[in-house]
């Protein structure tokens, strides 16, 4: 764990940490502070990676989760020694925020999600007589850009984080994605407590936005920011060095 970079602005704090996991090796807040937020990035419909084993990076899952596990499998090869390679451009569920918190948080943390997608999503009776009349479908639990949906860290999550902070991130080839994204970390951002918040790249991730733009939004939203810190988390040092020269950008 090392910090790269903290710049402050009028109300808030940003903070650049190089970690090799911010779910599990997060930045310690300060003696007797209170534990921060941490910011999941997920999809919209809030089934976390539950769903598939691996995701391919910037593009989209079949729509509507028709297609079983077993229906969907990017190319991949068979190694040497018999082991199954996702492939290039893909990612497995642990190599993921979301993933590593769904594994992390423990059953309790999977039935509070399960609960939370049904309280937002239209009731199974409608919902089917929509597909029927033709209607458009009904909104996804968590629209692309906020707002935020909170749950309380649990499992091993418990000792490092206040909470859980979900919002769903577009992918760059959506309408309006740099606003969806800037729109996606002030609702996190809003949704946070006082000890501010632990949180990857928005976007640079499965979405697929490449690291300079989803810094430019990082530091941008923490200037908009009420106060607290935002602190940043990135795994490797080459792409640490390009956040920290997109956060230092504009800075006196």
């Amino acid at each position: 764990m090392s910090l790269l970079l903290r710049r402050s602005f009028p109300r808030s704090t940003l903070s650049l940490h190089l970690s090799p996991c911010a779910v599990t090796s997060p930045p310690p807040p300060a003696p007797s502070a209170p534990l921060p937020s941490l910011i999941v990035p997920t999809n919209s419909s809030l089934t976390s990676t539950s769903l598939f084993p691996y995701f391919p990076v910037g593009g989209r899952p079949p729509p509507g989760n028709r297609l079983s596990k077993n229906h969907w499998a990017p190319p991949g090869h068979v190694s040497s020694w018999g082991g199954m390679e996702a492939g290039p451009g893909m990612l497995y569920s642990a190599a993921t925020v979301d993933g590593l918190v769904y594994l992390s948080a423990g059953a309790s943390y999977a039935a509070s999600l399960a609960s939370l997608r049904a309280s937002l999503s239209p009731p199974p009776p409608l919902a089917r007589l929509r597909s029927l009349l033709g209607a458009a479908p009904p909104p996804e639990p968590l629209p692309a850009g906020g707002p935020a949906a909170v749950l309380p860290a649990s499992g091993a999550l418990a000792p490092l984080f206040a909470e859980l902070i979900h919002v769903a991130v577009p992918f760059p080839d959506e309408p309006g994605a740099r606003r969806l994204l800037g729109r996606a970390w002030d609702a996190a951002l809003e949704a946070a407590g006082e000890g501010g918040v632990v949180a990857p790249l928005l976007g640079a991730g499965c979405r697929g936005f490449g690291v300079g733009e989803a810094a430019g939004a990082a530091r941008d939203a923490a200037g908009r920011c009420g106060g607290g810190e935002v602190r940043v988390v990135v795994r490797e040092g080459g792409v640490g060095e390009e956040v920290k020269r997109v956060f230092l950008e504009g800075a006196g």
